[in-house]
């Protein structure tokens, strides 16, 4: 099994392309960011140019494209902006080692669309460079030294129930309780415990006390 951690990749990425500056939510909608005034906040993407103007690049309606990881895209939905243009996004994933800083580029828009519908929008492609990207294999992941344990105890117990009460009902012709492996042992353990607990309690308060110990003073 192969986990991508989407969620990982950033709250807000950005990246600045000469005078245009792109904002890039990749899990959720563009909310609270002071520069974008609101304008885009149903948007996964926006685009503020030199001017202050603000384009919406993509809805957070998400969808995914390609075969495998490897070749993977999130194609983030069509959406009119101020121009009454549609664009929508295209964020391609790269694979980086834990210590890069993860970083978002723009890369370029791509194709020949006249953008004046939802059928033919503008399309922006962006680039993700960072360790979040990466695939994890989950099927290499190691149980713990102490799951081992557990497992080996309940393994254990269950065969010493199973095989006990087999012995004792099969061969020693035991029958109702008496079938329980070491029955006389499990039902005087409760009594032992409290016994072993009290004569401990005592001997630490008495410590000291050489006439407690049973002994004569010379």
């Amino acid at each position: 099994m192969i986990s991508l951690d989407i969620d990982g990749l950033a709250p807000v990425l950005k990246d600045k392309d000469g005078k245009d500056e792109y904002f890039f939510s990749p899990c959720r909608p563009l909310k609270g960011i002071k520069e974008l005034d609101n304008e885009c906040e149903s948007s996964a993407a926006c685009q503020k140019d030199g001017e202050g103007k603000l384009y919406k690049l993509g809805s957070d309606e998400l969808t995914f494209e390609g075969t495998s990881f490897s070749d993977l895209q999130f194609v983030y939905g069509a959406q009119s902006s101020t121009d009454k243009l549609y664009r929508k996004s295209v964020l391609k994933l790269e694979c980086a080692v834990p210590d890069l800083v993860p970083a978002l580029n723009f890369v370029e828009q791509t194709g020949n669309a006249s953008g004046d519908s939802e059928s033919t929008p503008l399309v922006y492609e962006f680039l993700y460079t960072g360790d979040a990207a990466c695939v994890r294999d989950l099927t290499t992941k190691k149980i713990s030294g102490g799951s081992v344990l557990l497992i080996i105890f309940f393994v254990g117990l269950f065969l010493y129930l199973v095989i006990g009460i087999l012995v004792n009902k099969c061969v020693r012709g035991a029958v109702g309780l008496e079938v329980i492996p070491n029955y006389a042992f499990w039902q005087d353990l409760p009594s032992l415990t409290k016994e072993g607990f009290a004569f401990t309690i005592k001997c630490g308060c008495c410590k000291g006390d050489e006439t407690a110990r049973g002994y004569d003073n010379i």
